[in-house]
């Protein structure tokens, strides 16, 4: 296995070196529509290069993710761990799912990815409750939403305010004040968190998990940014993370 974990990480490091820093997303930030495209294509992205003016972010996207896919196809070094960074490019998270994902990280027995499987349960969690929330949900309904298998009991979950104590604080806050971009970078900031024990250790899962995990969070950024500029929004690209801040 050790043999493995080092091609697989091996290639995980070169495909990282191609990962966005703040100063290239700001480059693509301050593009209009097709010329961010056209840049996007330039660095390594899929896409339509003479057509970049009509290009459907949601496909274009997807293409990467497919790409990203194929790579974890092909180069995991376990079929377990194949199986758990799948799911989490599944969008449509069910207990199923989380359950899945629980068990292979037991059965690989990597602390860190118990753990993160753990703490996205929790995350998810709290979203739900706070949407939950929002729609006037009772304590009953929210419960129903929530997910088994996170750290966190669904009793804090529900109060919200309970969490203000933990990890998840300044995430919490960020999300009461409505400010769902900082949530999202302040989660994701948790999650790689469990994996930086093992990030450099090249007889490990880690690079490779790291890599996979970080180029996802790339994609979800660009898409906003992509969106952002579409629709003549106005936005912050220092509220992304970005591998300047690992």
């Amino acid at each position: 296995m050790s043999s493995k974990n080092i091609y697989a990480n091996t290639v995980a490091e070169y495909q990282a070196r191609r990962l966005f820093g703040r100063e290239k997303l700001r480059r693509i930030a301050d593009a209009n529509f097709s010329d961010a495209v056209r840049m996007l294509i330039g660095y390594g992205y899929s896409g339509d290069y003479d057509n970049a003016d009509t290009q459907d972010i949601d496909d274009f996207i997807d293409t990467q993710i497919h790409s990203l896919t194929e790579f974890v196809k092909e180069n995991s070094a376990s079929d377990a761990l194949a199986k758990i960074l799948l799911n989490s490019f599944n969008y449509s998270k069910t207990q199923a799912v989380f359950a899945d994902n629980s068990a292979l990280a037991e059965k690989i027995g990597v602390s860190s990815l118990i753990r993160y499987c753990k703490r996205q349960i929790d995350i998810t969690n709290i979203l739900t409750a706070y949407r939950a929330k929002k729609l006037g949900y009772n304590r009953e309904e929210t419960l129903s939403e929530l997910f088994e298998g996170g750290e966190i009991d669904f009793e804090s979950i529900t109060l919200i305010n309970d969490l203000k104590e933990t990890i998840y604080d300044e995430a919490v806050t960020a999300l009461e004040a409505g400010d769902l971009q900082s949530f999202r970078r302040l989660t994701e900031d948790l999650l790689l968190e469990t994996l930086k024990k093992d990030s450099n250790n090249f007889m490990s899962y880690g690079p490779f998990i790291k890599y996979i995990f970080t180029q996802m969070e790339e994609y979800r950024t660009v898409r906003y940014i992509l969106v952002c500029i579409k629709n003549n929004i106005s936005f912050s690209v220092d509220n992304f993370r970005s591998i300047d801040d690992d």
